[in-house]
């Protein structure tokens, strides 16, 4: 094919090729690139391997992962990458595993590692076949005693799926005398719907639930001969893929209930051979093409592309001096490598510090996962991953700055002007304006209001965050109902807002309204015995309302996505150590862009809780930037000198976490609120969050009443322009 190279640009191999041969192999028979060409692996069965496809820039055109992996390259931007393969001395990324190899798609800021394994020292399938004293009778049923001595194979393996055992295993029994060889086998699994359409010799019994037999006289020489049988007798032969050729057997079957068996008689003379000597060697295998009830390609000495390949055959040891093989069936065990990555940092242009490997969801390919560069990665035999090194930029150091208001839903917000709310946010120095949406916020009314404070926001360079409540009943609607309601409200509303809004906050805490009580049972069915848990394992959720939860973060995030697929959707938590329930949502594979924390003073120092535990490192692994949308001193400025004390939590904690966004994806920090809410009552620690006094004027009405030292603290740590109006105060009148 060499001379039409130098005018095509893709190339399409592989049919029948064996997958498991070593990374050259690949490198020189599999993939385009020692010509300069991209390629795709072709295997009618099952597509090829993709996870080492990557290893050369290549998807199976067959392999059903194919479209997701093709999504991957264009999110990752995959053709303005520079490809270093691991035959390349200049590859930034290996393992410590000679078997896992590595490849990189480097970029500026980020890349893209596949990492695949590949087999390591083949073990040949080898058996002792002792001599019979007494031929058994082949009439296709396996008697007790005439295959006593005979040598027993078991343990067949899926074909390209190395040490992976067939779900519906094979049994076969050899042995020979000094003219012929026999074999006998069973096939265990549903036997009530066989197929079986071949019905004359050398037809298509390949395409049957059939036994294929491989033997090759001389294992020094490539000649072997084929024999395919069916559950009705009917078989084909063939030396090699010569079907003109026909051999002296003699082939009988019976079917049974939960399987079907056979037995097979061929002289020596048929393969060219004498009476075998003691130690004859010869190369063997035996197969399965089980069709029903789902299709499964086997072998007892496990092979790749195609049964015919001679370096895939095991071999019989004929013998009169020596026992027959009686193997035992084993336990089905993976072999699950656990690899460190040894990267050259600078070759890639990041900060291990701040990096984290992102493996995203790749439908057939491999779910999410999130590791840090340290972490062991299990690697199962003939898979791999695909992990994209998160960009340096992630961690730019700048903290942007917001607080929180209710504009739309509370009566004290609402009775002071859009203006002077958006003044006292400028002067604060924030840029973001966190509020909640109702689940009549989709509704036209209240629409043209959302309208006015998003538009009233823009003007004054300000952004909205809007944390929006689907109209669920948690109580009545089915997880099905909250999803489709939680859906269409997202949808209406991102579509509506698309250009002015482009960050929504998921709802809120629904990790407190999921959280496992007392008596209620746990995701593995147990009663749970205690109070309210910590939070960080993912059993701490009651089943039935993390489910409704789920149902509606999934239905928002889809929604949202639907109506703005350029949108970023936030979910958040009510703090302390509940990552446990964003862990499970990452396990159900809900979409999210930014993950939210909520932090009050009582929780400690978000970096050693009790002392030691720094919670910013395990929010890190979910791969994410981190928002901090909620976080105050507990109660506010209630309380002996709580104003003072207020300032001090937001002056301190602050300045922390603007050192954190140095180190951390710390993205930004709400503080809420920006006014107090009196109408909850004195003592209620919701009436004194605020930076600013609410009080009641002459007409009753909610006005602010002047700014506490909290405020003060925060605008000279964040003031970035001058208040939008000389005095913002003069308003409350």
């Amino acid at each position: 094919y060499m001379e039409h190279f130098p005018y095509i640009s893709n190339l399409w191999f592989g049919e029948m090729y064996d997958y498991n041969r070593s990374p050259d192999y690949w490198l020189v028979e599999i993939s385009g690139i020692p010509f300069g060409l991209t390629g795709e692996m072709l295997n009618y069965r099952n597509g090829g391997n993709p996870y080492r496809g990557m290893i050369y820039g290549m998807v199976g055109r067959f392999h059903p992962s194919k479209t997701a992996i093709w999504k991957l390259w264009d999110d990752f931007g995959i053709q303005t990458a520079e490809m270093i393969g691991y035959w390349s001395p200049k590859c930034p990324v290996r393992t410590d595993n000679p078997n896992v190899l590595a490849t990189v798609y480097r970029k500026r800021g980020q890349s893209l590692i596949a990492l695949a394994r590949w087999p390591g020292k083949k073990n040949e399938r080898r058996a002792f076949v002792g001599k019979t004293a007494s031929a058994p009778t082949i009439d296709g049923k396996i008697g007790p005693k005439e295959w006593r001595g005979a040598a027993r194979l078991k343990n067949f393996e899926v074909l390209d799926d190395p040490g992976k055992l067939a779900p519906a295993q094979t049994e076969v029994f050899v042995t020979h005398d000094d003219r012929r060889l026999y074999i006998a086998f069973r096939c265990e699994g549903d036997a009530s719907r066989l197929k079986a359409d071949a019905t004359q010799r050398d037809g298509s019994t390949w395409l049957d639930d059939a036994v294929e037999l491989f033997v090759q006289p001389d294992p020094a020489q490539p000649v072997y001969v084929q024999f395919v049988g069916n559950s009705k007798g009917v078989f084909l032969d063939g030396k090699g893929m010569d079907h003109s050729w026909n051999g002296d057997w003699t082939y009988k079957t019976t079917v049974g209930n939960g399987f079907w068996q056979g037995e097979i008689s061929v002289p020596f003379e048929a393969f060219g051979m004498g009476t075998p000597a003691d130690g004859t060697t010869i190369g063997f295998n035996f197969c399965r093409d089980q069709q029903t009830p789902s299709h499964c390609l086997s072998s007892w000495s496990p092979a790749s592309g195609t049964f015919h390949s001679v370096g895939s055959f095991g071999r019989l040891v004929l013998t009169t001096s020596r026992p027959s093989t009686r193997e035992e069936r084993k336990k089905t065990e993976t072999d699950v490598a656990r690899v460190r990555l040894k990267i050259d940092w600078k070759a890639l242009g990041l900060d291990p510090a701040g990096t984290v490997l992102v493996a995203p969801d790749i439908a057939h390919f491999q779910e999410a996962a999130t590791f840090s560069p340290k972490d062991p990665i299990p690697v199962p035999p003939a898979k791999g991953w695909l992990l994209i090194a998160k960009e340096k930029e992630e961690r730019t150091g700048k903290l942007e700055f917001g607080v929180n208001g209710h504009p739309l839903a509370q009566v004290g917000y609402m009775q002071v002007p859009l203006a002077v709310q958006f003044d006292y946010v400028k002067k604060l120095g924030a840029t973001w304006y966190r509020c909640d949406w109702g689940s009549s916020t989709a509704t036209p009314e209240r629409l043209k209001k959302a309208d006015r404070l998003v538009d009233e926001a823009r003007q004054r360079g300000i952004r909205i965050l809007p944390v929006i409540f689907p109209p669920v009943d948690f109580k009545r609607d089915s997880e099905n109902v909250v999803y489709r309601k939680s859906f269409a409200y997202a949808r209406t509303l991102a579509e509506h807002f698309k250009g002015r809004v482009d960050v929504w906050e998921l709802d809120n805490e629904l990790d407190s309204r999921a959280m496992i009580h007392k008596g209620d049972r746990t995701i593995k069915g147990e009663i749970w015995p205690w109070g309210a848990p910590a939070g960080d394992k993912i059993e701490h959720y009651e089943e039935g309302r993390y489910r409704k939860c789920r149902a509606l973060l999934k239905g928002l995030a889809d929604g949202v996505g639907a109506g703005n697929p350029d949108a970023k959707r936030i979910i958040d938590t009510g703090g302390w150590l509940h990552y446990g329930f964003i862990q499970r949502l990452v396990n159900d594979k809900v979409p999210f862009d930014i993950l939210a924390w909520h932090w009050y003073s009582e929780m400690g120092d978000i970096t050693r809780i009790r002392g030691k535990f720094n919670l910013l490192e395990r929010l890190c692994e979910f791969g994410k930037p981190l928002w901090i949308t909620e976080f105050n001193r507990r109660t506010g400025s209630l309380g002996e000198n709580g104003e003072a004390k207020q300032a001090t939590y937001l002056r301190e904690t602050l300045t922390q976490y603007r050192d954190l966004a140095k180190r951390y994806p710390l993205r930004a920090a709400f503080i809420y609120e920006l006014f107090d809410e009196p109408y909850f009552g004195p003592n209620n620690g919701e009436s004194h969050y605020g930076l600013v006094r609410l009080r009641k004027n002459e007409n009753g009405k909610w006005t602010p009443g002047g700014e506490k030292k909290a405020f003060g603290v925060c605008r000279n740590l964040f003031v970035a322009e001058p208040p939008s109006a000389e005095n913002p105060d003069k308003a409350e009148k």
